[in-house]
C-alpha cells in the first residue's frame, strides 16, 4: 500500500507492524513503568543462541533455488550499563567506542574485548549518537546539556546548557557543530570552544528541524514541514530548498558532494548543488533511517534502505535491485559492509542478506530489542564485529562469520631477545634501559609517565625516553618497597605508600601536596594497598579500609574488616572491592564506607582484585579464581586452577588471565570460569599479568618477561632482565608507540617498543 493510500486508510495504517509496535510498545512502557513490572534478565544460553535460518525461497527474484544454510555469527562480548542502550558508538582512529546510555553515563570501551577506558556523568539520559570532531566527542543528552570530551581520556573540555527543543537534531564534522530541533532554528558552533558562529530562523511553514547533515561547504536538514534546505556552511545563508510531497523523518546521506539521498514514502535523490530532483523511488512504505551507500570494487554503488518490514536496495539510478521482508518491523541499520547487509529488526534479530541478492545469509538472536543504529568495525585478531545497543542495557558485540572476509593473518612467532648491543631480525625493539640499582616496588604507567618507587625515593621517568623528569625524596623510608604508586593525570595527582604512610604529589612536577599521617602518629595508618578513583582507597596490614580525599588527604571514613589487606582495591560503580587474608572479600560504598555484602573464599586473598564488566574477580592463595556479582555478591563461578595465587588478575578478549606460584599463566572465561588454556613458564610467577592488543605479559622468577598470545597461549617471544621481574606494564609514547616497560628486582627498567 502506498504512503498515500495509508494516510487515506488509517485503519490498514495502525495494522502495519511499525504501528503495531509502536501502539503496544508504548503501551508496555507504560504499564511497566506504572507497575514496576521489569525485564527478565538474559541467559547465557539465550545471548550466545544463534539460530539457524530457514532456506529462502527466492521467487520473488525470479529464482526456484533455495538458500544454502546460513554462517554462524556469534556474541564475542558484552557491556553492561545501568539503563537502555539507544546511542549508536563512534570510535575516532586507534581509539575507544563512545556511546551513551539511559542511565546518564557516557561510555567510552575497548573495541577489541569491551572492557571500560573511561566513563563520563551526563545530567539526563543520553539517546543521540555522539560527534566526533578532531580530538573531541560531542555527546548531547535529553535535557539540552552538550559536552565536549577528549576522546582518548574522557576529559571535559567544555559544557553549555541548551534547550531541549535545540539538540533534537545535529550533526559535527572537524570545523563546526550543527544543531537543531523544533524550536525550530538551526545553530553552528565552534567545536573547540562551544562558541555560536551562526543561527538560522527557519522560515513560518516549517515546523522544526528533524535531522542534519554537513558537507565540506553545505549544510542540509530536513524539516517537519517535509522541505529539504541547504544552508552554507559558513555562515548558514540559504542556498536552496526543495519541496517533497510527504513528511519526512529520515536522516539525509550525502553521496560524494553531488547527490543527497531522503526517504519519506519515496527514496529521493536530490542534486547537492541545486536541490533539483534526480529521481525518486516508491518504496511503499514509510523510511525513517538514512539510506545506506556501499560500494564494493568493480561493481556499481548499493542504495539500501528500509521501512516498515521491508528491506530495499537500488541503484545510483532509482532502479529496484530487489526487496525481502524482514522479520519484524525494521528497528536498527540497515548497514553494508563486505557483501553484507545487516539490518536488526523489531522480534530480537539481528540478520545479515547478501548485497547482491537479498538472500539471508544467517541471522543471530538475542533476549533484547535490538535499539539505536549498527556499528560494524575491523579486528585484527578476532576478525569483524558488529556492535548494536539493547534494551536490557548492553551494548552487543558480535563476530560476523570470517568466512564472508578475507582470512585473518595467525600472529607470528618471535624469537627470544636479550638486553644488550645483538638484536634479531623482526623482533620487538629495546627502546631504552636504566639501572637504578635500588630495589624497586612494581611500576605504574599513567599517560606517557612511569611512576617508581625505589628506596626512599619516588622517581617520574618519561615514557618515551626513560628520562628523569623528577624525583623526590619520601618522608618515611622503606628499604625495600613492595606497593606500586597510584597516579591520575586528570588529577594531577600521585600517591605512594612509603613506611605505611601516604604522601601525594603532584604529577606534572613533583609538588609536594599532602601527607597523612606522619610517620610515628598515634594513629598511623600501616597502608598496604591503594586505588584511586573518586576517591584514595586504602587497605591496611591491620584490616581496616578506609577512604581519603584525594585534593586534600583528609580522611572520610574508615572500615575495620577482620584480616589484612594486602593486595590492590577494585573500584566500580559506587562501590569498593577489598580481600583480606582472612579469606573474605567485602563490597562497600565508596561514600559511606558501609558495608554492602561479603563473601567467604577458601584460602586468604592476597592478590589485588579486578572490577571489569559488572564483575569482581579475586583470586585465593588456594587456587582457586572467583567471579562476583557486584550488586549483591552472589558468586557467578568459582574455578580451582592451580596452585596459590599473590598477584592481580587481569581481563582482556573476554578471558581473566592469572599467573600462580607454581609457574602457570593461565586463561579462563570470563562469563563461565572454564580454563581456556594454560602455558607452563617454568619459574614462579613475579609480576602480575598485563594485556593489551591481544598479548599477555607476565614476569617470572627466573628473569624473564614473557609475551604470549592471548587466545592460543603461545608464546610469542621473551626478554632476560638481571633479576625477577616484578612488573611490565603497557605505556604509549608521545609519538602514539605502544611500550611495555619492565623492571625486575635489581633496579633495571627495559622499554620494549611493540611492532
Amino acid at each position: 500500500m502506498s504512503p498515500l493510500a495509508r494516510a487515506a486508510n488509517p485503519i490498514r495504517w495502525s495494522q502495519s507492524p511499525f504501528r503495531r509496535w509502536l501502539l503496544f510498545g508504548s503501551l508496555a512502557t507504560l504499564l511497566s513503568a506504572g507497575f514496576g513490572c521489569g525485564r527478565p534478565e538474559p541467559t547465557e544460553d539465550s545471548i550466545r543462541r544463534v539460530i539457524p535460518t530457514r532456506p529462502w525461497q527466492v521467487a520473488e527474484a525470479g529464482q526456484g533455488e533455495s538458500v544454502p544454510a546460513p554462517d554462524k555469527a556469534e556474541e564475542f562480548w558484552r557491556a553492561r550499563t545501568g539503563g537502555e542502550v539507544w546511542s549508536n558508538p563512534v570510535a575516532p582512529e586507534a581509539g575507544p567506542l563512545i556511546f551513551g546510555s539511559d542511565d546518564r553515563q557516557i561510555y567510552a570501551l575497548d573495541s577489541r574485548d569491551g572492557t571500560k577506558r573511561w566513563t563520563a556523568r551526563a545530567k539526563g539520559r543520553v539517546r543521540q549518537a555522539p560527534m566526533l570532531s578532531r580530538d573531541l566527542v560531542l555527546v548531547v543528552d535529553e535535557l539540552g546539556w552538550l559536552y565536549a570530551l577528549v576522546a582518548d581520556t574522557g576529559e571535559q573540555r567544555w559544557t553549555q546548557k541548551l534547550d531541549p527543543k535545540a539538540t533534537e537534531a545535529w550533526a559535527a564534522d572537524d570545523q563546526r557543530l550543527i544543531h537543531g530541533g523544533s524550536q525550530r532554528r538551526l545553530v553552528a558552533r565552534d567545536p573547540a570552544s562551544g562558541s555560536m558562529r551562526w543561527a538560522y530562523e527557519l522560515p513560518a511553514d516549517d515546523a522544526g528541524v528533524r535531522a542534519a547533515v554537513l558537507g565540506p561547504k553545505r549544510a542540509f536538514l530536513v524539516t517537519q514541514g517535509g522541505h529539504v534546505r541547504a544552508l552554507q556552511a559558513a555562515d548558514g545563508a540559504p542556498r536552496w530548498l526543495a519541496e517533497l510531497s510527504l513528511d519526512t523523518r529520515s536522516a539525509p546521506k550525502l553521496v560524494g558532494s553531488d547527490l543527497l539521498l531522503v526517504g519519506n514514502g519515496f527514496l529521493w535523490c536530490l542534486d547537492a548543488h541545486t536541490g533539483q530532483e534526480k529521481w525518486r523511488a516508491l518504496t511503499h512504505e514509510f523510511v525513517s533511517a538514512a539510506p545506506e551507500i556501499v560500494r564494493r570494487q568493480g561493481e556499481g554503488p548499493r542504495v539500501l534502505v528500509a521501512g516498515g518490514d521491508t528491506l530495499f536496495a537500488f541503484d545510483l539510478e532509482g532502479r529496484e535491485l530487489w526487496r525481502r521482508p524482514l522479520e519484524g518491523s525494521f528497528r536498527s541499520g540497515p548497514r553494508g559492509f563486505d557483501d553484507l547487509v545487516l539490518v536488526g529488526s523489531g522480534e530480537h534479530l539481528l540478520s545479515a542478506y547478501d548485497l547482491n541478492q537479498g538472500v539471508e545469509r544467517w541471522r543471530f538472536e538475542t533476549d533484547a530489542f535490538i535499539t539505536g543504529a549498527l556499528s560494524v568495525y575491523g579486528h585484527p585478531i578476532h576478525g569483524n564485529r558488529v556492535l548494536f545497543g539493547g534494551v536490557d542495557g548492553a551494548l552487543y558485540g558480535v563476530t560476523l562469520p570470517s568466512s564472508a572476509f578475507e582470512p585473518i593473518p595467525p600472529i607470528e612467532r618471535r624469537p627470544e631477545i636479550r638486553v644488550g648491543p645483538t638484536f634479531f631480525d623482526g623482533t620487538p625493539q629495546i627502546r631504552w634501559s636504566r639501572a637504578l640499582g635500588a630495589a624497586l616496588a612494581p611500576p605504574t604507567v599513567d599517560g606517557d609517565r612511569i611512576l617508581l618507587h625505589h628506596q626512599s625515593r619516588l622517581s617520574c621517568l618519561d615514557v618515551g625516553s626513560g628520562e628523569t623528569l623528577w624525583t623526590k625524596k619520601l618522608a618515611s623510608g622503606q628499604r625495600s618497597p613492595r606497593h606500586r604508586p597510584v597516579a591520575s593525570q586528570e588529577l594531577n595527582l600521585v600517591v605512594v605508600i612509603a613506611g605505611g604512610d601516604l604522601q601525594a604529589f603532584a604529577l606534572d612536577n613533583g609538588a609536594e601536596l599532602w601527607g597523612a599521617p606522619k610517620s610515628g602518629a598515634p594513629n598511623r595508618l600501616k597502608a598496604q594497598s591503594l586505588a584511586l578513583a573518586e576517591h584514595l582507597f586504602v587497605g591496611t596490614a591491620d584490616g581496616r579500609a578506609a577512604a581519603f580525599d584525594p585534593a586534600s588527604g583528609t580522611r572520610l571514613w574508615v572500615r575495620s574488616l577482620g584480616g589484612p589487606i594486602t593486595g590492590a582495591p577494585a573500584v566500580g560503580d559506587g562501590v569498593v572491592f577489598f580481600g583480606t587474608t582472612a579469606a573474605r572479600v567485602f563490597a562497600l560504598d565508596t561514600a559511606t564506607g558501609r558495608e554492602l555484602w561479603s563473601m567467604e573464599t577458601s584460602a586468604a586473598v592476597a592478590a589485588g582484585l579486578h572490577f571489569e564488566n559488572d564483575t569482581v574477580y579475586a583470586a585465593d592463595a588456594g587456587g582457586k579464581a572467583y567471579a562476583f556479582e557486584p550488586a549483591v555478591g552472589g558468586n557467578r563461578w568459582t574455578s580451582s586452577i592451580g596452585a596459590g595465587f599473590r598477584l592481580n588478575p587481569t581481563t582482556h578478549f573476554g578471558a581473566v588471565f592469572l599467573c600462580g606460584d607454581d609457574g602457570n599463566l593461565s586463561s579462563v572465561d570470563a562469563l563461565t570460569g572454564a580454563e581456556a588454556w594454560r602455558l607452563s613458564i617454568g619459574h614462579r610467577c613475579t609480576g602480575a599479568p598485563e594485556a593489551y592488543d591481544g598479548i599477555v605479559y607476565t614476569g617470572s622468577q627466573n628473569q624473564s618477561l614473557h609475551a604470549v598470545n592471548a587466545v592460543n597461549g603461545e608464546e610469542l617471544w621473551r626478554l632476560h632482565m638481571s633479576g625477577p621481574i616484578i612488573g611490565s606494564p603497557i605505556g604509549i609514547d608521545r609519538n602514539g608507540r605502544q611500550l611495555v616497560v619492565t623492571v625486575d628486582r635489581n633496579g633495571s627498567v627495559v622499554a620494549v617498543e611493540l611492532p
